[in-house]
């Protein structure tokens, strides 16, 4: 038994950062609930899959304290659909958990929490730590690259490691590489091989937070924990990839010749192409002047785009524009440097002043345009 009551807002808050470990897939019913817990104070909701586990915690005015487990889409629908400004009225029968709004009333059937499982706890160990909206932006440029496939998981996910008061997350699917590094607090070190799921349901996570609220990192056993004062989220790993990232890293970075262009002139000339091509490839060439021309074929025709660079040498390039819009649409300065060697080794994108050291890097391997 328990009862409970706060702004119906804050609870629809919490109940979507737990929802984010949830699966409405699940063939085992306690894993389509919510486990709601009654404190001093605070409610405590979590979510699991058995995959990944959320907590989430929201002050309330706790009346009885106590457990229950309820339907997260039944709840969910219900209270995000309240005014947010309004307080809901939460109490408990044997058998049921009654929502009280003004003029509104739900019942909830109740599932037996006891079968929630438990949540994995960081250890005491000094965690990476950074903000939320860093956090979700270093997850979500590396997430470019990576491979969405259960059958091959060394290259399914994400690495992310941290040490020396900077964080890195590498990802790549064999065609692509992204990597990114950005400085942070803590002194701890560490290196995980995040399955695809966990990096995506923790850039959730992190998006869900306020940018500015402060998250911490820290992998416990079999786990990677990422957590804020009021919320977190555990995530099984997999065993560490056998990709040799900085190889791959070195030999796009070998590039002699280089051109640096306006990314939002680079981003629109690159969907103009990809729109009106009939295989997906654009051919991008430089050299002798400061202009940048870049082809695709057509059905009736040719499709041709001129940019105006910085150029250093002379190259021409077949790329993927498909793989291409995505790395641009990645980075975030005005201007994007892009290396190459000869059309058979592939070509580095630096995001503004990055370095291999500092910054976005993404790595695109050329392609051939069918004759």
């Amino acid at each position: 038994m328990s009862d409970f009551s706060l702004p119906a807002g804050e609870f629809a808050l919490a109940i979507r950062r737990a929802s984010i470990a949830t699966d409405r897939k699940a063939t085992i019913p306690v894993l389509l609930c919510l486990k709601i817990e009654a404190l001093d104070h605070v409610i405590k909701l979590h979510g699991t899959n058995l995959f990944l586990h959320a907590a989430v915690a929201a002050p309330a005015a706790v009346t009885t304290a106590g457990a229950v487990a309820v339907d997260q889409a039944q709840l969910l629908g219900i209270v995000s659909r309240l005014p947010p400004d309004k307080k809901v009225k939460c109490s408990t029968t044997e058998q049921h958990l009654i929502l009280k709004c003004g003029g509104a009333k739900y019942q909830l059937a109740l599932w037996d929490y006891s079968a929630f499982p438990t949540m994995s706890k960081p250890s005491t160990a000094s965690p990476a730590l950074l903000k939320a909206g860093e956090l979700a932006r270093i997850l979500a440029s590396a997430a470019v690259s990576m491979l969405l496939d259960d059958q091959r998981t060394h290259l399914s996910g994400l690495e992310l490691s941290w040490g020396n008061r900077v964080v890195s997350a590498v990802a790549t699917d064999s065609t692509r590489l992204s990597k990114i590094t950005m400085g942070i607090g803590g002194t701890n070190t560490g290196k995980v091989f995040i399955p695809y799921l966990g990096a995506l349901a923790m850039q959730k996570f992190c998006d869900s937070l306020d940018a500015e609220t402060n998250v911490n990192v820290l992998a416990t056993g079999a786990h990677v924990h990422c957590w804020s004062a009021y919320a977190g989220l555990a995530c099984k790993l997999v065993s560490e990839s056998s990709v040799d990232y900085a190889r791959v890293l070195k030999l796009a970075a070998d590039g002699f010749v280089q051109v640096t262009l306006n990314r939002a002139a680079f981003i629109s000339a690159v969907g103009r192409l990809r729109a009106a091509s009939e295989n997906a490839a654009v051919r991008i060439s430089w050299g002798g002047t400061d202009k940048v021309v870049m082809t695709a074929n057509m059905v009736t025709g040719q499709g041709r785009e001129v940019l105006t660079g910085k150029v250093t040498g002379d190259a021409e390039v077949v790329l993927s524009s498909v793989l291409l819009s995505e790395m641009l649409a990645s980075c975030a300065a005005d201007e994007v440097t892009m290396k190459a060697q000869d059309e058979d080794k592939p070509v580095l994108i630096l995001d503004g002043e990055a370095t291999l050291q500092l910054g976005l890097v993404g790595v695109i391997m050329t392609c051939r345009i069918p004759s």
